[in-house]
């Protein structure tokens, strides 16, 4: 996004830029200029993917010379619409061959959005061509500042140009770019007398999409292929079976759910074979590995198996650490075995710390496959059952606790229902730097503690869920606000009950520290304001009032204004964002106000609104354009946070979880949220085992003991997953992070200054430029607590 107002960019071709909401093109020659790109043929660079209107009508839609009727329902729904599901801030292109150069006056797109859930309308660039090479930029459409509605037909005209070619690139903010009509109007000049501007733009190469299927897919492949190459009887053909399995996920388009189980249920079965040559004796494996490396069932080792080496974790005084221990069943019958702890860790009065075994389970997620994610207890009674030729991780949760700075040693020891016993060492290292009990980072995931179906019945144990995992912000959700009654003036009408409020606000103090927040929804049936004209004076009154009766309510309940803030509304500084914070100042100039704005929220809103905003959370994103923007907000001086939406079971704990928070620190950050807890499923019920009841996959990071599958202990009501551990480790990084710039600024020591900060640019550089490499925020962490202590111990 460009700095300042809209900036305007007309071509010497008469390149016309159109910025009206929602226009149809109204002049008579524009109105019956034939449609030149109907029944013609395009390119669509990336392929469009979105799951509720994708289909193999797509290649044919943008030119069929028919739009989805409003009669038909929402525009991303229906077939004959072609949608994008982009990472944030990215492109998409479609360009039309008009099998012969001809004068054109006007390109229109028909497309639609919906800001609630991240799909704006798109900026437009559109080029010619006569030779599909060499493109010339005609016109540019900025829509920034337009009413994003439901359904909109806009473009450029008047345009003057000619070409065979056609391009119209579609400049996406936010998640969702929808189209499903374009027109290109012939003009009435002749082709001789076009003029072509010389402003070049370069044919889209869209970067390699990710796709979680078929990453996990390929990585088990390419793992496969390794141990494949060495010399071994019998391993040729079965070499030549993985590569062509390789080429056929390759060559799929995106992996859906039968595609993904036929692919699983065969790479899984070349394993087999494989370690069936390796390992003729059948037996039970361990080894050690990282615990964010993706896993599959099928994954066996394949090279000779020795005892496990002894795993060495290092950490600080009172933090977590994960481990984990891939158990491998290389036999045709399946073995049962228990775990347990030897050694002086396994005595937590030895050592002032706690290790906690966990097995992870694999769950099926949307479009990904089996994901290794839910962590329940090992159960000491039943043990573990794993079936032949199947691996399965052991979770070790490393708490440090209370532990004196030393070296302490033990070992996870499995023993099978022979007596055959295996014996992992470990020691685990505890650094002379303690996790401080007041972090410095604000942390939240829109928990909806009063309102998610999953957490009804086990709210308690939810906040300590949270708690555990640093969450030190609540958001109170509507449910529990009170919405009292207003009569004609606007006046309250008796008492607002707060029983509700009070009970969610006792409940959730513990994730409280860095504040309580309102969220208001400002539109909707709950609504008390909703039977005045909005901002009326009538309308002014009430929610003043509203405002001053909750405030105060806080107040007698020991909370300050550093202690809540009020979220008027979610993703949006558009529309009545100021007026409603002008409404918010003029009632209590001491209430703050949060507000996350969406990348297509243009410098002029920004401005516009930052009198009314005391905390900045926009989402978390390196694109330039981001960049950007919140540089703009970090220089308004006011609190700057940041969030992300990890999407569900087919993230990557490693890279959407915990590296987010080595993000947040990279971008200045002192607050980083995520969707989300525990949202329910898409039906918005209370099972989120279940990834395919409902529309949507199931964005939890929480599983719980009800609808748990057999064998999964009900000690606990809530199981944590990976993702959720690697939250929570992200979180100590960037504490760390954080603690060691603030010694590098206090440090007395030139020399020794300079070889910290050196640590911190290289931890924030190695980890953040190799996101793929999940042992690096590891091995850097342990650098970073090292550095702490060095500084300290030398600054004494």
């Amino acid at each position: 996004m460009t700095s300042g107002s809209v900036r305007s960019r007309l071509s010497t071709a008469l390149a016309c830029l159109v910025c009206a909401a929602a226009c149809h093109w109204a002049g008579p020659a524009r109105a019956t200029g034939a449609n030149l790109a109907r029944g013609k043929s395009y390119t669509m660079a990336p392929a469009p993917l979105y799951r509720d209107c994708a289909d193999p009508g797509d290649v044919t839609q943008l030119t069929d010379g028919r739009r989805v009727e409003k009669k038909d329902g929402i525009l991303w729904v229906q077939k004959g619409c072609v949608g994008w599901q982009t990472a944030v801030d990215e492109t998409a292109e479609v360009i039309v061959d008009l099998e012969e150069v001809c004068a054109i006056d006007s390109v229109t797109v028909s497309t639609g959005a919906n800001p609630n859930a991240s799909a704006y309308l798109p900026n437009l660039v559109i080029a010619v061509s006569d030779d599909g090479e060499d493109f010339r930029v005609v016109g540019r459409v900025d829509k920034r500042r337009g009413l994003h509605r439901a359904r909109v037909v806009y473009g450029a005209g008047n345009l003057r140009t000619r070409g065979r070619f056609v391009l119209v690139r579609f400049e996406g903010y936010g998640v969702f770019i929808f189209c499903d009509e374009i027109e290109i109007h012939r003009g009435t000049h002749a082709v001789e007398d076009a003029t072509v501007p010389g402003e070049t733009i370069a044919r889209l190469v869209p970067p390699p999409r990710r796709d979680p299927a078929r990453e996990r897919l390929l990585h088990a492949l390419h793992r496969l292929a390794d141990h494949l190459a060495r010399p071994a009887g019998g391993m040729d053909a079965l070499r030549r079976t993985a590569e062509s399995i390789r080429r056929e996920v390759e060559a799929a388009g995106k992996p859906g759910d039968p595609d993904i189980r036929s692919f699983e249920e065969r790479i899984a079965d070349l394993q087999r074979r494989a370690a069936q040559r390796v390992f003729p004796e059948p037996r039970l494996a361990a080894r050690w590995t990282s615990p964010w490396a993706h896993l599959s069932p099928g994954e066996l080792p394949l090279v000779p198996v020795n005892p496990p080496e002894t795993l060495r974790i290092v950490a600080g005084r009172n933090e977590y650490e994960s481990a984990a221990l891939v158990l491998a069943n290389l036999s045709p019958e399946p073995r049962e075995f228990r775990v347990r702890l030897d050694g002086g860790l396994a005595d937590p009065g030895a050592w002032g710390g706690t290790i906690t075994l966990r097995h992870v389970l694999f769950v099926r997620g949307r479009r990904v496959g089996q994901v290794a994610d839910a962590l329940p207890l090992v159960d000491d009674d039943a043990g573990i059952r794993l079936p032949p030729w199947q691996s399965r991780q052991l979770w070790l949760q490393v708490h440090t606790g209370a532990a004196a700075p030393g070296t302490f040693h033990g070992a996870v020891v499995v023993t099978e229902s022979d007596g055959a016993r295996t014996r992992a060492p470990l020691s685990v290292t505890v650094l002379p730097v303690r996790l401080p009990d007041d972090l410095p980072v604000a942390t939240w995931s829109w928990q909806d503690i009063d309102r998610a179906p999953v957490l009804r019945g086990i709210e308690p144990a939810a906040v300590a869920n949270l708690a555990s995992h640093y969450t030190n912000v609540n958001f109170l959700g509507r449910g529990s606000l009170p919405w009292p009654e207003f009569d004609e003036a606007g006046r309250m009408v008796g008492t607002p009950d707060f029983s509700a409020c009070d009970r969610m606000l006792d409940l959730c103090k513990p994730i409280s520290g860095k504040g309580t927040t309102w969220f208001l929804v400002m539109r909707g049936r709950r609504e008390a304001l909703r039977k005045f004209q909005r901002f009326s004076p009538e309308w002014n009154r009430a929610f003043s009032e509203l405002l001053r009766v909750w405030t105060e309510h806080l107040a007698a309940r020991g909370m300050g204004y550093e202690d809540h803030f009020v979220y008027p509304y979610d993703e949006l500084i558009r529309g009545d964002f100021s007026r409603v914070g002008e409404v918010i100042r003029r009632a209590d100039p001491a209430l703050r106000i949060f507000a996350n704005p969406m990348l297509t929220d243009s410098d002029e809103l920004l401005e516009r609104a930052v009198p009314y905003v005391d905390i900045w959370c926009p989402k978390l994103s390196d694109m330039p354009p981001r960049r950007r923007q919140v540089e703009r907000m970090r220089k308004t001086g006011k609190t700057l946070w940041c969030y992300t939406v990890c999407g569900g079971k087919r993230s990557s704990a490693y890279r959407d979880f915990r590296l987010a928070l080595w993000r947040a620190f990279r971008h200045g950050a002192s607050g980083c949220g995520f969707w989300s807890y525990a949202h329910g499923g898409g039906g918005q019920d209370d099972n989120v085992w279940d990834d395919f009841n409902g529309r949507y996959g199931d964005d939890s990071v929480i599983y719980t003991a009800r609808h748990a599958p057999p064998g999964v202990t009900d000690a606990e009501a809530i199981i944590p997953s990976k993702r959720w551990e690697a939250w929570r480790e992200g979180i100590e990084d960037y504490t760390y992070l954080y603690i060691l710039r603030e010694e590098i600024a206090r440090s007395r020591e030139p020399a020794r200054a300079a070889a910290a900060r050196a640590v911190l640019d290289g931890a924030l550089t190695g980890v953040l430029d190799n996101p793929d490499d999940v042992t690096l925020a590891g091995e850097h962490h342990a650098r970073v607590l090292a550095a702490i202590a060095e500084l300290r111990r030398a600054d004494r």
